[in-house]
């Protein structure tokens, strides 16, 4: 079970900068990082491993992280918890962290209609993320920024949400 823990996100930052769009992303990354990183990836960014479930390498590849609805799939209109794994490149569960999520639908041109936020620490590198909701079909993007005694680092994963 999940302990409720005294992480605040710093979504509303990341959601501001998330809508700059993809035609500042070198911008944002360097505001972010202080550089734009370049990193072989041995996964593609946002893999899908699942229907309900996606891994990715971190931009400047500190983190491995996987996330996935808390229980079953991905549901439109309703307000859901999403599992977040948080692991070091070396599969070493990380902990304690900072954590800012964003997102939206770039083919659409908007942010989340809510603003999720980090509400528990459940063990073993799994957090619990709250305020996830998906009001339409399509492809939404969910962004985090994650900061620990490793550094600062993003990951970015496309989710297809169906009917």
């Amino acid at each position: 079970m999940y302990g409720i823990t005294t992480f605040a996100s710093s979504c509303t930052l990341f959601f501001l900068l998330s809508q700059l769009g993809t035609l500042s992303n070198a911008f944002v990354e360097g505001f972010l990082f202080g550089s734009v990183y370049k990193t072989a990836l041995t996964k593609e960014k946002g893999e899908r491993l699942s229907v309900s479930g996606y891994e990715s390498l971190s931009v400047s590849g500190l983190y491995i992280v996987a996330i996935k609805p808390e229980r079953g799939g991905i549901l439109i209109g309703q307000m859901q918890r999403w599992v977040v794994s948080v692991n070091s490149a070396d599969g070493e569960p990380v902990y304690p962290i900072k954590m800012s999520i964003g997102g939206g639908m770039e083919a659409h041109g908007h942010g989340l209609p809510t603003q999720p936020r980090l509400i528990a620490y459940g063990g073993k590198g799994d957090y619990l993320i709250d305020g996830v909701r998906f009001n339409m079909a399509g492809v939404w993007r969910l962004s985090f920024l994650i900061e620990s005694g490793l550094g600062v680092d993003r990951v970015d994963f496309d989710i297809q949400v169906d009917f």
